[in-house]
């Protein structure tokens, strides 16, 4: 991890807003792909922001196996859990860079004091702490009362709409995302999402590649994620 202080990069979801009244609050943390942020049962001792890139979120099973809780990317926040009360906080995921990923780290007393001197930013976190928990809700749901089909295209849309970026194999818009990270985000096995995607792509709704998975009609995939049956 290359950490050094600086300012954030411009693009970022933060960056419309003067954070010069943070200068020294917080420093720049670049993780390479696959590299790790923190460990699930680690010390919680930090808040971090997105600024580029993504970070993928995993949780041991009853069987040990790593499994994909969410998948974060530019302007969401990691560690915010500390914040709530006094003791001592955990890591309840482990944090890996799927990309190369930039941060913004504070320390948990660097982060209280941004947000009681800068109003803007204040308002920003509220708006992805916010934004995080309806997503979470809405999968929640999703899991107990739609099909399997429905739940993909809910998921992939949420994704793509909060987090996508401009295809580069010439589709309307694209993430990296396998199949495998798919399923366990909607709680299905990997044969069963191959399928689902299988009649997504003969529909041409999206595409897929080994490590990305393209949208090529993003109208097309709100219909079908608003369908309960």
């Amino acid at each position: 991890i290359d950490a050094m202080e600086s300012n954030p990069p411009a693009g970022s979801a933060y960056s419309q807003f003067s954070l010069a009244q943070l200068h020294g609050l917080f420093q720049q943390v670049r993780l390479n792909n696959g590299e790790v942020l923190h460990h699930q049962g680690g010390a919680s001792e930090s808040v971090s922001i997105i600024a580029s890139g993504y970070l993928k979120l995993t949780q041991l099973d009853h069987a040990g196996a790593a499994i994909i809780t969410a998948i974060l990317g530019a302007g969401q926040i990691l560690g915010s859990a500390a914040l709530g009360t006094s003791g001592d906080h955990r890591h309840s995921e482990t944090a890996q860079a799927k990309t190369a990923t930039t941060l913004w780290q504070f320390s948990l007393a660097g982060f209280e004091r941004a947000l009681n001197t800068n109003q803007a930013f204040m308002l920003q976190t509220l708006n992805a702490l916010a934004q995080r928990q309806v997503l979470t809700d809405r999968h929640l749901h999703a899991l107990l009362t739609r099909t399997v089909r429905s739940r993909v295209a809910l998921i992939l849309y949420d994704l793509m709409t909060h987090l996508g970026q401009h295809c580069a194999h010439g589709h309307e818009i694209d993430m990296p995302l396998t199949q495998q990270e798919l399923a366990d985000m909607v709680g299905a096995s990997r044969p069963v999402i191959s399928s689902t995607l299988k009649q997504l792509r003969d529909d041409g709704v999206l595409d897929y590649f080994r490590e990305f998975i393209c949208i090529n009609d993003l109208g097309a995939l709100r219909e079908i994620s608003s369908a309960a049956q």
